[in-house]
């Protein structure tokens, strides 16, 4: 374990490293991924491994003692693509939406709503079903007024959120909620 992270191996990986942070993190800012694009993972990850598997291969033939740092970076990447991926879709979803909870009769709702997406005037309410399914409750058009949103759901009932209270939710005069981001 010793010889394993010397100062001359911690040295020589640091540039591979280095360079797997700019080179993926600068894929993942160009690409600009949302969550519902998580399905390309499934290819990128074998993609990332075999390629670092077939640098190790050459390297071998060049200078044998770097082979197994670009091994262990196989796994390295991997690991790297998928937390710049979440990280990024994390902090876009974060940025770009607003979610509120609230419980009534002990049933757990969560507002959604994207005032910046291409359909920004839509909501969706959910019921937590828990372990982070949800079943959809309503959903309608969404409206920004001065501090104030208002919902219009499909089914023509209104109701809106006010200074940390959702008003007229089912027939309910006055709900404290939760903004979540």
């Amino acid at each position: 374990m010793k010889e394993t992270f010397n100062k001359k191996n911690i040295l020589t990986m640091t540039p591979i490293v280095i360079v797997d942070i700019l080179i993926l993190g600068g894929w993942i800012l160009y690409l600009k991924p949302s969550q519902d694009m998580a399905i390309i993972l499934i290819y990128v990850f074998p993609i990332l491994f075999v390629a670092n598997f077939i640098i190790a291969g050459i390297v071998y033939f060049i200078k044998k003692r770097y082979t197994p740092f670009f091994m262990l970076n196989a796994a390295v990447s991997v690991i790297m693509i998928w937390f710049f991926f979440a990280l990024y879709t994390e902090i876009e979803s974060r940025k770009y939406n607003k979610e509120w909870k609230f419980s009534v009769d002990s049933i757990n709702y969560r507002i959604e709503y994207s005032p910046f997406s291409e359909r920004s005037d839509n909501y969706w309410v959910n019921i937590n079903l828990g372990d982070g399914f949800f079943q959809g409750c309503d959903r309608g058009m969404a409206k920004i007024q001065n501090d104030t949103i208002c919902f219009s759901s499909i089914d023509s009932t209104e109701y809106y959120i006010y200074k940390g209270y959702l008003y007229n939710f089912k027939n309910i005069e006055k709900i404290k909620i939760k903004k979540t981001y």
